[in-house]
């Protein structure tokens, strides 16, 4: 890998930069067109072997003889790959009032039975685009398949995981027929369907975190941010269905206290016979 000033230009790259785009940001559903199309031009120039107005379109600080060559193997990289195979799999903008419109794009190719990514960050200030970061990668399969939701092949905390929000779901529902079932009302068959806290697992890397301030509708749930970005499974604990079932026995209590109260003030009252 070589650091080229403010723009890197990459032979390999970790997998999960590319992945941690934000497959729709500041409210965009569709690609950014303009952005789209600059990111494209580069590629265009890189596989037509135009490295010289692909280098105009690059901002940075570096001698030119490196930036040919790693413009050179970037060449060598892209060309076994349809022009019309790169898709724009990923992309986040970022508005600056007065100043720089900055996208970061990411681009999947396919071809000769190759995949890989491309990254490309693209700056844009009312005037000729500019290119500050252009890597790449192989990839050892397509993103759809590499981020698909399979048991096959996972460990045991994914299944751990799996499990645990399979339970969830199972709890709150339950909780939510018993409050019906035992007429505890509307606002506590509601409760008891929400989960407090969020374990979350990443499908495809399993990577783990933990969100206090998180709550879930059925105590589970999973999402993904893209057509083919990772799948997250979360679970939360049942605190609506543990606080129904404190307020179900506390009622019931009072009940059976209540019952048993006008039965020994009876008895105590009953004379006694010669």
């Amino acid at each position: 890998m070589r650091t080229l000033s403010t723009v890197e230009v990459a032979v390999k790259t970790a997998l999960a930069l590319a992945l941690a785009l934000p497959f729709a940001s500041c409210g965009l559903l569709k690609p950014p067109d303009q952005l789209d199309h600059d990111a494209r031009q580069l590629m265009s120039y890189v596989r037509s072997d135009r490295l010289e107005s692909a280098r105009a379109m690059l901002r940075v600080t570096a001698p030119l003889d490196t930036l040919n060559k790693v413009l050179a193997m970037a060449r060598d990289f892209i060309r076994p790959f349809p022009a019309d195979s790169f898709s724009l799999v990923g992309w986040n903008v970022v508005y600056m009032a007065g100043r720089d419109t900055t996208g970061y794009l990411t681009y999947e190719a396919k071809g000769g039975g190759r995949t890989a990514l491309f990254n490309i960050v693209v700056v844009r200030n009312g005037g000729a685009p500019e290119i500050t970061t252009f890597r790449w990668e192989a990839t050892a399969q397509p993103l759809a398949a590499a981020n698909a939701f399979t048991l096959s092949g996972k460990t045991p905390t994914h299944y751990l995981y799996f499990a645990l929000a399979i339970l969830a779901v199972l709890t709150c529902v339950t909780g939510a027929i018993f409050a019906g079932v035992q007429r505890l009302g509307i606002p506590w068959i509601l409760i008891s369907l929400v989960g407090i806290g969020s374990f979350d697992i990443n499908w495809t890397t399993g990577t783990t975190r933990f969100n206090p301030a998180s709550f879930h509708l059925l105590g589970a749930g999973f999402v993904r941010s893209g057509n083919v970005a990772p799948w997250v499974l979360m679970w939360s604990l049942p605190v609506g269905t543990i606080l129904m079932l404190v307020v179900w026995w506390q009622r019931k209590r009072r009940r059976l206290t209540a019952l048993a109260t006008p039965e020994s003030q009876t008895s105590s009252f009953i004379p006694e016979h010669p």
